[in-house]
């Protein structure tokens, strides 16, 4: 998925099917270009992610194991606070019954499916702002992850879905015992 801004950007929304197969991945990946340059007004629509997350998108490792997806988001801005239905009706088409949403409305809609996290990148200078950060950490607190450079984002992705996935495994494992009644 590819996001940008509904306000400056051609195709602030685009989207590939989710694969398991390398080939077809890298297709998608390859398809998505971003626009870059910024559109001057203060951030980005990353809940567009959340958005297309949350009203979307059917997750079968949710619905057959009750096991949340992972959904990452990069960038160097911060979010907008909220999804008015103009951005929805240019993004998602004209024939829905659209209200303005909220960014956290949206992010805990996504976090029902989603283990959703958001990497900050420091490379600009609007990513050096320490507002912007701070923004990322309020809202997101240890999934907002912070990096100096791009060139992390590979091994942070990975090393994040590990520890996440080990945690959730081992929290499951934990209530399992919980549950059970113990004779001595």
């Amino acid at each position: 998925m590819g996001i940008g801004d509904h306000e400056c950007d051609q195709a602030p929304l685009q989207i590939g099917q989710f694969e398991a197969d390398d080939q077809l991945l890298d297709k998608w990946l390859k398809d998505i270009y971003l626009e870059s340059g910024g559109g001057g007004n203060d951030g980005e629509r990353y809940l567009l992610a959340w958005y297309y997350a949350s009203r979307r998108t059917k997750l079968d490792s949710l619905l057959k194991r009750g096991k949340k997806g992972f959904l990452f988001t990069i960038g160097d801005e911060h979010n907008l606070k909220s999804l008015p239905v103009h951005a929805q009706q240019k993004v998602f088409g004209s024939n829905g019954a659209y209200s303005s949403v909220s960014a956290e409305e949206l992010l805990k809609e996504a976090q029902e499916s989603y283990e959703v996290f958001h990497i900050h990148l420091t490379e600009t200078g609007s990513g050096r702002r320490q507002e912007v950060q701070d923004g990322w950490k309020q809202a997101l607190a240890d999934h907002a992850i912070i990096l100096s450079s791009h060139k992390e984002i590979a091994a942070t992705i990975s090393e994040t879905v590990k520890k996440f996935s080990n945690q959730s495994t081992l929290q499951k494992l934990t209530e399992e015992v919980d549950s059970e009644e113990v004779i001595l």
